[in-house]
């Protein structure tokens, strides 16, 4: 053989069985870390928002959950969710359907047409304004009094009438005690400008008209209800126990 003839190619070496598999492992891994960066890069599905019906349902749910314990235990536990929906739907209905009854059964207001057949305008059938109505006050009737008040003004008339002579508007007020057969007379500060014989008739009048209208006691007292004279408690003479006024504080 010689150096210038060509040499027979040479097969080449096929890889081991260790060397596919472990190949076939790496493209499986690559694949299915493709596929999940593929997913993660994919953006995110639309979540479905609930309906408006949906909402209202379970807001409506809720409430039914607060009505519930209030009803029956018997109805409670009978009757569903759709049935007490479809109860109270009927007694709105029914109350909707009474109030527009009770509003439509107003009769309309007619407008007026004449015989002759023309038309009336709008400001023929307004009513004319009424004219103010001057009203009169009506008097009051005077205040009834009871048989004992009418007792009472009757003998503090007496006791004026019998006093009038010493000052005008002498007697303030008078407080009768039947059951004690007790007269208290309050009369102004005039008592004190009277003269002592003065103060002693006056009381002397006073005692005199007392024993007529059947007290057998009389107290005479001054507008802040200190005590003047009283009646003895054995005779009928009037004891004088304060004739000037006192003015220290």
């Amino acid at each position: 053989m010689t150096e210038n003839q060509p040499q027979p190619p040479q097969n080449p070496q096929k890889p081991s069985l260790v060397k596919s598999l472990t190949i076939q492992a790496l493209r499986g891994t690559i694949s299915l870390l493709e596929t999940a960066v593929e997913k993660l890069e994919a953006p995110p599905p639309a979540v479905p928002q609930p309906s408006i019906f949906a909402v209202l349902w379970n807001s409506w749910v809720g409430v039914l959950a607060l009505v519930r314990p209030i009803l029956p235990a018997s109805i409670s536990q009978k009757i569903p969710d759709w049935g007490l929906t479809g109860a109270f739907a009927g007694i709105l209905a029914l109350v909707l359907w009474t109030s527009s009854t009770i509003i439509s059964s107003k009769p309309p207001e007619l407008a007026q047409v004449p015989i002759s057949g023309e038309p009336v305008s709008p400001s023929l059938t307004e009513p004319a304004p009424e004219l103010p109505v001057q009203v009169e006050p009506e008097e009051l009737p005077e205040p009834q009094l009871t048989p004992e008040q009418r007792l009472i003004a009757s003998i503090q008339e007496d006791i004026s009438s019998a006093t009038s002579d010493y000052a005008e508007g002498l007697i303030q007020s008078i407080q009768a005690n039947f059951r004690g057969s007790l007269l208290i007379v309050k009369i102004t500060d005039e008592w004190y400008n009277l003269p002592p014989s003065r103060q002693d008739k006056l009381a002397k009048n006073m005692r005199q008209s007392a024993k007529q209208l059947d007290f057998s006691r009389l107290e005479i007292t001054d507008p802040r209800g200190n005590l003047l004279a009283r009646s003895a408690v054995v005779g009928e003479d009037m004891i004088i126990l304060n004739r000037r006024l006192n003015t220290e504080v």
